[in-house]
């Protein structure tokens, strides 16, 4: 008997992970252990119970895929690691391929396709869409972009705000900024901080 590859997904888009998790449920060598919505909470259920394959979104509030992986490829190096990712991820995508992923799927690709990466990377054949391929093939020839230093003004406000217990609506209303713009900069924050959740983010600005 075929063993059956273990997965847990992680992306904050209710509809979308749900039709994802639904696709994979549907392949008879794929289990799926678990759902997250963030960074986080993938972090918590992988470290339950491993998984074969790791989904990650890249962009979720709280704790980013970045941050997640980084974590992941620390603790669990067994656990193989799958990126869903769209075509403004640039950054991202340099930082995720210097910790050595296994695979990366366009968001806008079809469930099928999902279950065929799971199952490339699994076995070791990795997984790459050939745009994303492309885009990685720019990206490593040319001069790295800022983004990853010391936390901007605007990302201390926010960290601060966070530390008080603030939400992202509320930050949202505080920073005079829009929704959307407030999860990445709150994904920021826990990337460059490399916090793992609120208290851990509160020790890291205390340390300075």
């Amino acid at each position: 008997m075929n063993h059956i590859i273990k997965v847990t997904l992680a992306e904050d888009g209710d509809v979308l992970r749900r039709s994802l998790a639904d696709s994979l449920r549907e392949q008879p060598d794929i289990s799926v252990l678990g759902e997250a919505a963030e960074g986080g909470e993938l972090v918590a259920l992988c470290r339950e119970t491993p998984p074969d394959v790791a989904v990650v979104d890249i962009r979720m509030p709280g704790m980013d895929g970045v941050a997640a992986c980084k974590i992941l490829r620390s603790e669990l190096p067994e656990v193989r690691l799958l990126i869903l990712t769209t075509f403004d991820d640039d950054e991202y995508l340099r930082e995720l391929f210097g910790l050595g992923v296994d695979g990366y799927l366009l968001k806008t690709g079809s469930p099928p396709r999902l279950a065929e990466a799971v199952r490339g990377v699994y076995n070791g054949l990795g997984a790459v869409d050939a745009g994303v391929s492309r885009k990685l093939g720019s990206l490593l020839n040319a001069p790295k972009k800022p983004g990853t230093g010391p936390l901007t003004e605007t990302e201390l406000r926010a960290a601060r705000l966070i530390a008080e217990g603030k939400y992202n609506k509320e930050i949202a209303v505080e920073l005079g900024i829009t929704y959307g713009r407030t999860r990445n900069l709150v994904s920021a924050v826990y990337r460059k901080l490399g916090a793992v959740d609120r208290a851990d983010l509160i020790a890291k600005l205390e340390k300075g």
